[in-house]
Order: structure tokens, then C-alpha cells, then sequence
């Protein structure tokens, strides 16, 4: 009597871990598949505000070129945490670029302007890029008689020709 109470003892003990392995085998892969998503999900959200912001800088640097003559624009923005710089690259500055940190490493998004872009008096890191990193606001300028449109940011604000531009710009547009 006693063998056949531990018996059963022993069988539900066993059905009861049959049934938790299962849970588990359904449970852990369903997880790793929402948080591998979840991963993904905000990657491509923050590409997604990167690409507004870019096209913003673009199509307002664009507007002051064409424009003529001496011109300003300014543009709040709230930079996404995976981005870790931006910066201007190419044989002749040609592009723009938002590194970016992904779970696989840095990530670059590269965007091409219609019209010269430069910084006022680049800061070089270690490899010879000028990277521009925790700011959040952009001042586009345009001089008489320039070809560049030359960006400003909090960085340059003491620097010529970027020198007190915050205070003459007002009505940011706001990107978020």
C-alpha cells in the first residue's frame, strides 16, 4: 500500500513536470521572439526620426541655397538615444551621416545634400571626422556671397559666423 501511495506520488510528480517543460518549450522561444522584435521595432523607429530629421536639415539647407543672399533657419529636434553622432563625410563633405548604435554595432545612415554643406571650424576626433553629438538644436546659415550652407549648432556658438545666431533666431521648428 505504502509502494502504490509513492507511486502515485511519483507519477504526478511527473505529469507535473511534463506539463511545466511544455509551458516552458512554448513560453521561451514565444519571448526571445517579442524581444527580438521589440529590438527591431525601436531600431526602425529611430531611423524612421532620423530620416524626418535629415530631411529636414536637407530640404531647409536646400530653401537657403536658392534662396540668395544672407538667410537663417533653426531646427529643434529631440535626437534619439541610439544615435551617437552626425557628421559631414566624403571627399568634399558631400555627405551627411548619423551613426547610429544597433545591438550588431554601429550603424551608419548616409543622406546626400543637393547643396555644399560645412561646419564653421570642425572639431576632429580621433579619426579625422567632425562629429557633432548632444545637441539638440541646428542652425542653418546662409552668408551673402557664400556657397556653403554652414550648419551651427550649441557647439558653434561662440565660433564666427555662427557667434549669436540663437538669439537672432526665433520659432524653431520642433521635431520630436
Amino acid at each position: 500500500m505504502h509502494n502504490k501511495t509513492l507511486q502515485k506520488n511519483a507519477q504526478f510528480s511527473m505529469e507535473y513536470l511534463m506539463v511545466i517543460a511544455f509551458v516552458l518549450v512554448l513560453f521561451v522561444p514565444a519571448l526571445a521572439y517579442l524581444m527580438s522584435s521589440s529590438s527591431e521595432t525601436e531600431i526602425e523607429f529611430t531611423r524612421m526620426k532620423v530620416n524626418v530629421l535629415a530631411n529636414t536639415i536637407l530640404d531647409e539647407a536646400k530653401v537657403l541655397y536658392y534662396s540668395g543672399g544672407y538667410g537663417k533657419r533653426s531646427i529643434r529636434y529631440i535626437l534619439p538615444e541610439r544615435i551617437i553622432a552626425f557628421y559631414l563625410t566624403g571627399e568634399n563633405k558631400e555627405q551627411l551621416v548619423f551613426e547610429m548604435n544597433t545591438p550588431l554595432g554601429k550603424r551608419d545612415l548616409v543622406y546626400f545634400p543637393e547643396t555644399p554643406l560645412s561646419f564653421p571650424n570642425p572639431i576632429k576626433d580621433e579619426g579625422g571626422e567632425n562629429k557633432i553629438t548632444n545637441l539638440n538644436t541646428i542652425y542653418l546659415l546662409k552668408q551673402e556671397n557664400e556657397t556653403n550652407i554652414i550648419i551651427c549648432t550649441n557647439l558653434y556658438m561662440v565660433d564666427p559666423p555662427c557667434l549669436g545666431l540663437a538669439e537672432e533666431v526665433t520659432e524653431p521648428e520642433v521635431i520630436s
